[in-house]
């Protein structure tokens, strides 16, 4: 992912949650990279998150929007990983519909 694309991630993950992303920066907010953030992010979005063998898949389910299971994460050696960026994409689709 280059730089570009991680920082949209964070900032539709912001919006997503209704935050201002130049705060959260100011913070060091960093759900892609921290376990705490991105738990947090999950928690305030209504986010589900399922673990398969090989995958994360992430359920987007609050009052506005609601999806099937959406398969985001590979493990490649790091279900951390994969974990955080699931959310992160999952928050990022939220944010997505609400411009629509």
């Amino acid at each position: 992912m280059d730089t570009f694309e991680y920082q949209e991630f964070l900032k539709l993950a912001a919006d997503a949650s209704n935050i201002d992303i130049d705060v959260l920066e100011a913070a060091g907010w960093d759900p892609l990279a921290d376990d705490g953030d991105a738990f947090r992010l999950a928690t305030n979005l209504k986010i589900n998150v399922m673990f398969l063998n090989w995958a994360v898949k992430a359920k987007l389910h609050n009052s506005e929007y609601e999806t099937d299971w959406i398969d985001y994460g590979r493990f490649n050696g790091d279900e951390y990983a994969a974990t955080r960026y699931a959310i992160v994409v999952a928050a990022a689709e939220i944010a997505r519909n609400k411009m629509k």
